[in-house]
């Protein structure tokens, strides 16, 4: 055989599939970030710091769509509640005008925005530092309680459908 057919059909190895597994390979250096703002981040998250996006959708006649805001770094000691409160607000206004989705994609919002949004700490960190290293980070950290800002806006819609129904 030529060194070309090897290459290109080479002989099978009956203990390739006993090879124990490779480790993780170290993350390869982020473009845009120096290693003292990955440290920067990685202290921010232990502290109590989140990545979250917070969902808003809206609807034309028979299409609803759903989205998502941008990756919002929401720091230890705050709720995030403005952003919650603008994407709900946006959902509330155009998002239930769809027939049939619109109401179900605006309810969703609604209620995911209420719970804090989606958090995309784990996500961001994999990609900023490999899996490994971001699991131990989370389990370090520790999320920060709802502040009132959050539970203000939880509160409302209750108070609203209490009143509705006396």
């Amino acid at each position: 055989l030529s060194a070309r057919e090897t290459v290109a059909n080479p002989l099978p190895c009956p203990r390739r599939h006993m090879t124990p597994p490779r480790p993780e390979p170290p993350p390869l250096p982020t473009p845009g970030y120096s290693p003292q703002q990955i440290k920067q981040i990685q202290d921010a998250v232990l502290l109590g710091g989140r990545y979250r996006v917070y969902p808003w959708c809206f609807s034309i006649v028979i299409l609803s769509f759903l989205r998502s805001s941008k990756i919002i770094f929401v720091p230890a000691g705050k709720d995030g509640a403005g952003h919650a409160f603008r994407h709900m607000a946006l959902s509330l206004v155009v998002g239930p005008w769809g027939i049939p989705f619109g109401l179900i994609f605006t309810f969703w919002c609604v209620v995911r925005n209420l719970m804090g949004g989606k958090d995309v700490t784990r996500e961001v960190l994999s990609q900023l530092m490999g899996n490994s290293q971001a699991e131990a980070i989370m389990r370090e950290s520790r999320p920060a309680p709802a502040r009132w800002g959050l539970w203000t806006m939880r509160a409302v819609p209750l108070i609203a459908i209490g009143l509705m129904a006396v």
